[in-house]
C-alpha cells in the first residue's frame, strides 16, 4: 500500500486550478469545489486500485513525461516572477 500515493496526490494538481479559476473567476462556491476535488480523489483511488492509472502512466513516453515536469516547472517560476514585478 505505501506505493500507492493516496493521500497526497489525489487532487493535488487540481488546487489552484479550483482555488483561483473555479471559485475565484467562475463564482462558485468553496463547498461546490471542494465536493469535485473529493469526487476527483475517489476516482484516483478506483484508478489506482485497478490499475488503470498504473496502464496509462505506461503508456506515456518518457520524452512527454519529462517535458511536462519542465512546463510545469516554467509555470510555476513564472507565477513566481510575475507575483514579484518581474516584467
Amino acid at each position: 500500500m505505501a506505493n500507492l500515493p493516496f493521500a497526497l496526490s489525489a487532487g493535488m494538481g487540481l488546487n489552484a486550478f479550483f482555488a483561483f479559476t473555479v471559485c475565484g473567476v467562475n463564482g462558485y462556491s468553496w463547498q461546490t469545489a471542494l465536493l469535485a476535488v473529493f469526487i476527483e480523489g475517489v476516482l484516483f483511488i478506483i484508478l489506482s486500485l485497478t490499475k488503470v492509472r498504473e496502464a496509462i502512466f505506461n503508456c506515456i513516453p518518457l520524452t512527454l513525461k519529462q517535458a511536462v515536469s519542465v512546463g510545469i516547472g516554467i509555470f510555476i517560476a513564472f507565477i513566481g516572477l510575475q507575483n514579484v514585478g518581474f516584467p
